[in-house]
């Protein structure tokens, strides 16, 4: 490069402000397109739809007009855009990666709980949550919980929470776009939304990709459909929402760094998996009393796999949840007291292709209050009680092994409304995870089970908004007992090479920071910044002091939003992500991963229905790893992430 990835940050900050002083002052946007945290209807704070921010906590939002603007292809791409996370690509295309927030490595897939309206993505095993599911035009908004919330969602709500809300179909509309682009990627996408007068109302959506990659062996072809008919009536509205994913992927594997050297788009693999995925959801929002609602929902997500990973494997996974929940709320001469109480189970079954068998079960009761102890003070109080069944039939032993876990969190906070345009809050929250199934099955000869993983979040933050900018601030401190962590060093005569396990650290500490600023410049440019800085240190175990590996300290994320004219916007946004060890790279003993400064930019026109956008990421070009993990025997793997690439999408609305 012939600029530093720290000069072309700032290089786009001061274009930021440049750009203010040729804004056409006469074009509004209508609506703002920030990553913003109030005057937002919030769903994540108590499981309900609330107007306002209530918890005493951070929640981000990214709004629809931000999605539809960005330059973003994927879900995966949104929440890298918006500076509060940290993700680890292995394919570069979004389909498969984890999303870390707070510190979190290569354990980060069970300490961050990633929620589609309220349905968990997560699995009770290694596997990531399939962000590539959620079809990025379905979607509605996102929302961010920052922290610990395990009082409220319980189980691997530990480093954060991130709930994606998808469209209804309370309204009528509909869209079709068809989009193309580098390595002959292209998709068609449509959408249907109808409400009738009787209450009844449709959504259908359905989008066909397909690519070669940026890699050799790196095709892929992704189908989704959904459908969701629901009623509403004059006390509430039932749904049920049927989803059909199909998935087939060629997988490139690892480079060293030769062969990094001589081709990055190379492949020596002949890997591949194929997936299908059945999704089922139904449930009921009713009003019981003038004060008290019932939501109650049951899902089922089926899926089955097969492939090649250096010899062939198949798995089969099964997930039933039911979570039922009472919303209430009272006023009262000092504010209005929000209550939310309820019941989760989820049921996990999965076999993989040595017949091995295993099954979690898992149920929670929890109680979260929001008291108003005056006009501008709210307290929050909340407790969840949670057990778990862990049933095991190895193959190799033919012996079921049970086990039984329980875990007990609190949380309790203030929020203080100092003025119209500022909030002040403070937390302590308790949270939890259960060892999952795949990490039961590694552990030391002397460990049958691990323990369950507890942690104490201490959060403190303030919020400003006013009418042309929002600032926040987070300052957060998160320690854990009995971490669930995989250590390659440890004596194992059963790992590789007499070493590795899944094991329980002693202690371990998260603390860092996050600012979030947004400013509308002018009426038809707004701009904003993200900064994050994450502390994350092994504290006891092999690695005792040293950093955890593919964490970077310090990330910021640049956007600006312009509105050109009447019909022509463009979205801008760089995204800095400081240097981090080699993810397994525990002992902090090989070269880091260096920074990496990517930009994106997305020119959007619309005219009556008609839209269409020109996508351009990684704008100059730079040439990074998506992933990198460090091996005692093949040394540094890189998965290199794209180069330049560029998307160009027609649409119309109607």
């Amino acid at each position: 490069m012939k600029q530093t990835s720290l000069y072309q940050a700032v290089l786009l900050g001061t274009s930021l402000i440049s750009a203010a002083s040729v804004a056409q002052a006469n074009t509004q946007i209508t609506n703002n397109s920030d990553t913003h945290t109030l005057d937002t209807v919030i769903v994540s704070a108590t499981r309900s739809e609330q107007s306002t921010n209530l918890a005493p906590t951070m929640i981000s939002v990214i709004d629809s007009k931000q999605i539809s603007r960005s330059n973003a292809n994927n879900l995966a791409d949104l929440l890298r855009s918006s500076g509060m996370v940290q993700i680890r690509d292995t394919l570069g295309d979004g389909s498969r990666v984890s999303v870390s927030m707070r510190g979190f490595g290569q354990n980060t897939n069970n300490n961050v709980l990633v929620l589609v309206d309220g349905r968990r993505l997560n699995n009770s095993t290694l596997q990531s949550p399939a962000l590539n599911t959620v079809a990025i035009e379905d979607i509605e908004r996102i929302e961010i919980t920052h922290g610990s919330a395990g009082s409220l969602y319980g189980d691997q709500a530990v480093g954060g929470v991130i709930n994606v809300i998808t469209k209804t179909s309370f309204e009528t509309h509909g869209s079709v776009q068809i989009s193309g682009g580098n390595y002959d990627t292209s998709n068609v996408q449509a959408n249907l939304s109808h409400s009738y007068n009787n209450g009844i109302g449709i959504r259908l959506s359905g989008k066909h990709a397909v690519s070669d990659g940026y890699r050799d062996n790196n095709d892929s072809e992704f189908d989704t459909y959904t459908g969701e008919l629901s009623y509403q009536y004059d006390s509430g509205e039932l749904f049920i929402e049927k989803q059909k994913i199909n998935d087939d992927l060629r997988l490139p594997g690892a480079l060293n760094d030769t062969e990094l050297a001589e081709d990055r788009r190379q492949s020596s693999k002949d890997d591949f998996s194929n997936g299908t995925t059945d999704i089922i959801r139904l449930g009921i929002d009713q009003v019981l009393t003038g004060n008290l609602s019932l939501l109650a929902e049951y899902s089922k997500r089926e899926s089955h796999n097969y492939g090649y990973l250096s010899g062939n494997f198949h798995n089969d996974f099964k997930v039933e949840s039911f979570t039922p929940r009472l919303s209430g709320e009272w006023g009262l001469n000092q504010g209005t007291l929000y209550v939310t109480s309820g019941f989760d189970q989820i049921q996990s079954h999965y076999e993989n292709s040595w017949n091995s068998k295993y099954q979690q079960d898992l149920r929670a009761f929890y109680l979260q209050t929001i008291i108003p102890l005056n006009s501008n003070l709210n307290l929050t109080l909340g407790a969840r009680h949670s057990r778990v069944e862990d049933k095991n039939l190895s193959s190799f032993t033919s012996k079921s092994r049970n086990n039984k876990e329980s875990a007990t969190v609190k949380e309790i906070g203030l929020s203080w409304q100092l003025s119209q345009q500022q909030r002040l809050f403070l937390r302590r929250d308790e949270n939890f995870r259960f060892a999952n199934l795949d990490e039961h099955g590694f552990t030391l000869p002397s460990v049958e089970f691990l323990k369950p993983q507890e942690g104490t979040s201490w959060e403190m933050g303030w919020q400003r908004q006013l009418d042309d900018s929002t600032l926040t601030t987070s300052l957060y401190h998160l320690t854990l007992k009995n971490e669930i962590l995989y250590d390659a060093e440890i004596a194992n005569p059963f790992g590789f090479g007499g070493k590795g396990a899944n094991i329980n650290l002693d202690d371990s500490r998260r603390q860092g920071i996050i600012i979030e600023f947004n400013q509308t410049l002018t009426p038809s440019l707004i701009a904003g910044a993200t900064y994050t800085y994450t502390d994350a240190e092994l504290t006891a175990g092999s690695f005792k002091g040293n950093a955890v590996p593919f964490v970077a300290e310090h990330t910021l994320n640049l956007f600006t939003d312009y509105q050109i004219s009447g019909n022509w916007s463009l979205f801008v946004d760089g995204q800095l992500t400081g240097s981090r060890y080699q993810d397994d790279d525990n002992a902090n003993g090989q070269r880091k991963v260096p920074e990496q400064f990517i930009l994106n930019t997305a020119v959007n026109y619309k005219r009556d229905d008609w839209f269409a956008s020109f996508k351009v990421n990684n704008l100059s070009n730079e040439k990074y790893d998506g992933y990198a993990i460090y091996s005692a025997f093949s040394g540094a793997n890189h998965y290199p992430a794209p180069e330049r690439n560029i998307k160009l999408t027609l649409g119309y609305r109607f």
